[in-house]
């Protein structure tokens, strides 16, 4: 299954050709359904996904599967839903998931009634302002936004996240780690006492990473 997305990679850099290779098969509603199961509305966007949503679906479907019941939080929803909608037919418990951006959840929206997705609840927040006062979560997971500024996203969100931690919960993170190296990463949570690192999953065909970050008590 690996096997496009490894040669789309490993030649990324060496011709025009392959980089329009990778937009194409990065914005197919086809390959989207085939690894996701999820038709995604017409929109004007760079890609229906990527890389790292590629790898946390491998990373958390069998979490999900051995812990049904867990309760849920995607961070960054995006405009499709689509990591969500994929594993949602996994848990028992509806996936909350949310977006800073109105029109990214409104287009979510659109995606969740388009694949009646009852299993996913969509709102808008900026971080945890509109998570429920007093809920926790056993899993977290965010694609992150890797081309910005971490000082702008990932600070708050090490400094927020640990009343929403359920006991033992954990937090996963995908990025890309050209951009956003795994130092800058370690480095921000290092600030933050309640948290700690739990785990770091590198692929040698490519250079995206998942860390998995844990309250340090607990």
């Amino acid at each position: 299954m690996a096997a496009p997305l490894r040669y789309l990679y490993n030649n990324y850099s060496k011709g025009a050709w392959v980089r329009t290779l990778h937009r194409i098969y990065m914005n197919s509603p086809l390959t989207a359904r085939w690894h996701f199961g999820v038709d995604c509305p017409p929109l004007d966007v760079a890609a229906l996904y990527d890389i790292t949503t590629i790898l946390l679906k491998w990373h958390l479907k069998p979490i999900l599967k051995e812990h049904r019941d867990w309760k849920v939080l995607e961070i960054g929803v995006g405009p499709f839903a689509i990591l969500s909608g994929y594993l949602s037919q996994f848990t028992n418990q509806p996936i909350d998931t949310f977006d800073i951006r109105k029109d990214l959840v409104e287009s979510a929206l659109k995606t969740q009634k388009m694949n009646r997705l009852d299993n996913v609840n969509i709102f808008q927040s900026d971080l945890f302002a509109n998570v429920p006062e007093g809920s926790t979560y056993d899993l977290m997971f965010w694609n992150l936004p890797y081309y910005a500024d971490p000082e702008k996203y990932l600070a708050g969100l090490f400094e927020q996240a640990p009343p929403f931690l359920a006991p033992g919960g954990t937090m996963v993170l995908g990025y890309n780690s050209k951009p956003l190296p795994r130092a800058r990463v370690l480095e921000i949570l290092e600030r933050y006492p309640k948290l700690r690192l739990a785990d770091v999953r590198t692929y040698p065909w490519n250079m995206h990473e998942l860390v998995t970050v844990a309250l340090a008590y607990g």
